[in-house]
């Protein structure tokens, strides 16, 4: 079971490695925007929707000298190993009237598939949407077609309720969350103790604190691929959606449309663009002086009073 005080069990470490400088991951806020570590480093959020703390550890490519970092969640008996984890924490200042969504869009171009590969596409993810509608979550996309005579971004989505873990607490705690990156489950903050909850108990108003974690093998963003598919191998993102980056984040589907929450680009930059390339970002154009290795942490007091809890 995940403990009840926040681990900070691996320090990170200063990047020298100048493909950490490729990965490029910014969310905006009300200030312009903040970049993202790779290297296990929370950041801290806030905007008119949304206050909380990001923290994502990504192991870096074979060819680099970095480190791993938090080796003792990466380098856990998973198979495939994992490659990154992931933990968005906060609250909504005002409580989502729709249904919200982790989403993906692309807005630079058309994804680029011709009819084959387009046609598996639809049947794999008509088949993951069909999984997902037997666990009650909503999964939608669309690979950017005509409607109404305006053509849709390329969109998917899917329900925060995908994600392996989740803890609920009144106050912000420090991140990372837990101790095993594989456990699966839903936990509620009681005193000292964490207790495992049915997902479906949790209210998203300003009085919750929600921690999503989730962690994967299958996704490698510093060599911008899908990974370690069984009988397949690697795939690389360019052969769907050429070099452009991707926007993230939380969003919040109503019969008035869709409104984002919470939004961030992820994109690669070749070493020889790192200091001219901003590529087609909208807003995020007014990128403020933040590095990525020197973002301060979030204030929260680190708990140092171990316990353990029973999880049925």
């Amino acid at each position: 079971p995940p403990p009840a005080h926040a681990m900070w069990s691996s320090k990170p470490r200063p990047a020298t490695d100048v493909l950490a400088k490729r990965l490029r991951i910014r969310l905006q806020t009300d200030d312009g925007s903040v970049n993202v570590s790779p290297f296990g480093e929370p950041v801290q959020i806030q905007n008119e929707h949304f206050e909380g703390t990001v923290f994502l550890a990504h192991r870096p490519p074979k060819s680099s000298s970095l480190p791993v970092p938090y080796p003792e969640r990466l380098n856990g008996k998973s198979s495939p190993a994992l490659m990154w984890e992931f933990q968005l924490q906060g609250r909504f200042l005002t409580k989502p009237s729709g249904s919200l969504l982790m989403a993906g869009e692309l807005r630079d171009a058309p994804m680029k598939l011709g009819p084959i590969m387009r046609g598996v596409c639809n049947v794999v993810l008509k088949f993951f949407q069909y999984h997902a509608s037997l666990r009650d979550l909503a999964l939608s996309y669309s690979f950017g077609q005509q409607k109404d005579g305006v053509r849709e971004n390329p969109y998917l989505a899917i329900s925060p309720n995908i994600v392996d873990r989740m803890f609920v607490s009144e106050q912000p705690l420090a991140l990372p969350l837990g101790e095993d990156s594989l456990k699966c489950g839903t936990w509620r903050r009681s005193g000292e103790d964490w207790v495992a909850i049915d997902r479906s108990s949790i209210s998203l108003d300003p009085s919750t604190y929600v921690t999503w974690a989730f962690s994967t093998g299958y996704l490698d963003w510093f060599n911008w691929q899908v990974a370690q598919l069984p009988g397949v191998g690697s795939i690389d993102l360019r052969n769907f959606w050429g070099s452009q980056g991707c926007w993230m984040g939380l969003v919040e589907e109503s019969p008035q449309g869709r409104r984002w929450l919470l939004e961030g680009f992820i994109n690669i930059v070749d070493s020889a663009e790192e200091d001219t390339a901003e590529g087609s970002e909208g807003d995020m154009g007014n990128i403020s002086e933040v590095s990525s290795l020197s973002s301060s942490p979030s204030p929260v007091q680190k708990e140092t009073k171990k316990t353990s809890c029973k999880i049925s």
